[in-house]
């Protein structure tokens, strides 16, 4: 892993998803969906890192960026939920085809649901008596934040691919497991 250029990565991703992704997000009945594009980029570093730990630490390194740049109760467990998932995403790669639109998308939907709607479990258990509306409602826009970052997935793991000699080591050479 190539970590200074990695983190430039994620901290271009996090300004787009602050500035001009925001053009992305679509106002619902459920409140604002839109893409998570740091979860695509730990997605695709997972599929391609060498180690399961390089994969955990990348997803924890992208999941404490995002933390860094929101306040209250949950701190941190964006940190945790991406380094799990980074790490499952990498222990499970094997079995697909990981330049497949697919395949990219359907581990970013299964990352996205257990980062997203870990963390709004959390967050309703912390805020049980406040009033934020029905928790279905906010368990269902967690869902509608996961399928929109997988149908976007492949996209942008087609516009990382060109970044994945500068970001990873040994990048496009086969499994070393």
């Amino acid at each position: 892993m190539r970590w200074f250029y990695f983190l430039l990565l994620v901290l271009l991703v996090l300004v787009l998803e602050s500035g001009l992704m925001q053009l992305l997000w679509l106002p619902t009945r459920l409140g604002q969906v839109g893409p998570e594009l740091l979860a695509v980029v730990v997605v695709f570093v997972a599929l391609h890192v060498g180690t399961g730990a390089e994969a955990a630490l990348a997803g924890w390194a992208a999941g404490m960026a995002l933390d860094l740049t929101l306040s209250g109760e949950g701190m941190g467990l964006f940190s945790l939920a991406y380094a799990l998932g980074g790490a499952g995403v990498w222990r499970v790669r094997g079995s697909f085809l990981r330049e497949f639109a697919t395949t990219q998308a359907v581990l970013t939907f299964l990352f996205c649901l257990f980062a997203y709607e870990g963390w709004m479990l959390f967050s309703l258990a912390l805020n049980a008596g406040a009033s934020g509306g029905p928790a279905w409602r906010h368990l269902l826009q967690a869902l509608a934040v996961a399928v929109y970052s997988a149908v976007l997935a492949p996209l942008v793991c087609l516009l990382l691919k060109p970044l994945g000699p500068f970001i990873i080591a040994g990048y496009g050479q086969r499994d070393r497991r």
